[in-house]
């Protein structure tokens, strides 16, 4: 690890931390105040809220709907209609999109979208799916949709060994978004035969907690692209009518 780990000193990496910080600054105040000032909150998440606040600057939402997967193919069947009944945009972000079965159900969709004339935005990890990366990037390429790898395997790229991008993120519409520990992969169903039924947990959410999960993915996609954030407000674009009660804050590794 002291030879290959990478050391997260990038200019790049770090001009996008404090746009982070200034982006969201005043309201990670607000609710720090909040949280001392005797607002309500259970005792024994409190302490962590505040924690979570101050080391990452995490963001609560209290307006949250969640369904819990422990199940690919069920998790699977839900991301595919969320992804067809799309009307403005999809962001998507994953560790591995494998070039298997539900790799291409969900990239027919994607491409459907994109042909409909929604913005379609795509980034995953090129060391992923190492030995398929390039056959997906391609394809997603070819089909004209936004499409990114997060650190590709070039001669001249670092072999620092933990800098990937393990995140699972789907965002749609600013509505609903998807995150947890499972990928793109027909193994998260159980058809790789070489391996035993896998179990994971991924979160199905529908809330202010997305806009939080939409701006993690934004910076990363940035950080890949070179876009700039100025151009993406429209992400962020003020819902009153989410209805859940579930606090939530998400936290970036």
């Amino acid at each position: 690890y002291l030879l290959f780990g990478r050391g997260f000193t990038s200019k790049k990496a770090l001009s996008l931390q404090k746009q982070e910080e200034r982006f969201v600054k005043r309201i990670v105040d607000r609710q720090l105040g909040d949280l001392s000032g005797g607002r309500e909150v259970n005792a024994t998440y409190k302490q962590l809220m505040q924690m979570n606040l101050k080391v990452d600057q995490a963001l609560c939402t209290n307006n949250n709907e969640v369904k819990i997967y422990t199940d690919g193919k069920e998790k699977y069947e839900d991301l595919l209609r969320d992804l067809q009944e799309a009307k403005q945009y999809i962001h998507l972000l994953y560790f591995i999109i494998g070039n298997d079965q539900i790799g291409e159900a969900v990239f027919k969709v994607l491409k459907a979208k994109k042909e409909e004339g929604l913005e379609v935005n795509v980034l995953f990890d090129a060391l992923g799916q190492v030995k398929d990366s390039m056959k997906v990037y391609k394809k997603y390429k070819k089909a004209g949709i936004e499409v990114n790898m997060f650190s590709p395997l070039k001669a001249t790229a670092s072999l620092k060994a933990n800098y990937r991008n393990h995140r699972k993120l789907v965002i749609i519409d600013g509505e609903i978004g998807y995150i947890g520990g499972m990928n793109l992969s027909d193994s998260y169903q159980g058809m790789d035969k070489r391996l035993k039924p896998w179990r994971d947990t991924h979160l199905r959410i529908v809330g202010g907690a997305v806009a939080l999960m939409e701006m993690r993915f934004i910076l990363d996609y940035r950080h890949v692209s070179g876009r700039r954030m100025e151009h993406m407000v429209k992400y962020f674009q003020r819902k009153e009518h989410f209805t859940g009660t579930v606090p939530i804050q998400i936290v970036s590794s």
